[in-house]
């Protein structure tokens, strides 16, 4: 009987440690996942879910995550793309990538990503039409307090990926004079500097597809601008939007 017993309870304990190793596996529905760590100690996740559809469950649509973490692990900011272009480029990288160590099969065990987190509340983006009224809040709010404001744009507006990853750009820019953080507001996922302000922490962070970051920023940071309802270089801007003449604005 005493063998017994403790054949019994090792089975137990086997059982317990196999449910445990299974919960804390990630989701097989979730891949691709980047993570980047920002000089302030916020951490940006980006990954890949497969979201089954409600109304036809042998189907899924792919949705790509782009998450702010901070230092305490708290989930900060986040954002959710369900835009064909946006979860393609996407995953093209990832492949391009695959064996560079940029991309992992795993969020890490710092972070709650399973569908059950905080996660499932990130702010869908979906079409230009949502990034236009994000831009609406924000521009009313916030166009008297910063020199350069950025016209939210739609996931599809920037994204012609033909070298995502590629050159970030010059960074030996003084970063007291080119970059002021501004409130959060909307960002297309995969990038810290597209949409409304940004979240990057310095001058040289850039997201997942670093060449259209680097435009945005270079936009952010352009010199010849007009703010929204003023008037220079004898123009009127009647948009809620900076207009500005940079070369990145002109590609």
């Amino acid at each position: 009987m005493h063998i017994n017993s403790i054949l019994f309870s090792a089975l137990i304990m086997a059982a317990v440690s196999l449910s445990l190793t299974t919960a804390a596996a990630a989701d097989p529905r979730d891949f691709c996942f980047w993570t980047k760590v920002t000089s302030n100690g916020e951490t940006h996740l980006s990954f890949l879910r497969h979201h089954r559809e409600t109304h036809h469950p042998s189907s899924s649509s792919l949705h790509l995550y782009h998450s702010v973490w901070s230092v305490e692990n708290r989930l900060v900011n986040c954002a959710v793309s369900d835009d064909t272009a946006v979860t393609d480029s996407y995953m093209s990288v990832c492949r391009e990538k695959s064996t560079t160590g940029e991309f992992s099969d795993r969020p890490g065990e710092r972070f709650d990503v399973s569908p059950q987190s905080e996660l499932e509340t990130c702010a869908p983006v979906s079409s230009p039409t949502v990034t236009q009224r994000e831009a609406v809040g924000d521009a009313s709010e916030e166009h008297t307090e910063t020199r350069s404001k950025r016209h939210t744009r739609g996931v599809n507006d920037d994204i012609s990926f033909q070298n995502p990853l590629g050159d970030g750009g010059d960074s030996s820019r003084d970063v007291t004079q080119v970059h002021r953080r501004v409130k959060r507001g909307f960002i297309v996922p995969g990038t810290l500097w597209c949409g409304s302000g940004n979240k990057a922490a310095t001058y040289d962070d850039l997201g997942v597809f670093a060449e259209t970051d680097s435009c945005c920023r270079e936009h952010d940071q352009c010199q010849d601008t007009i703010l929204s309802f003023e008037t220079n270089y004898g123009v009127f801007n009647k948009n809620i939007f900076t207009l500005s003449h940079c070369h990145c604005d002109n590609r």
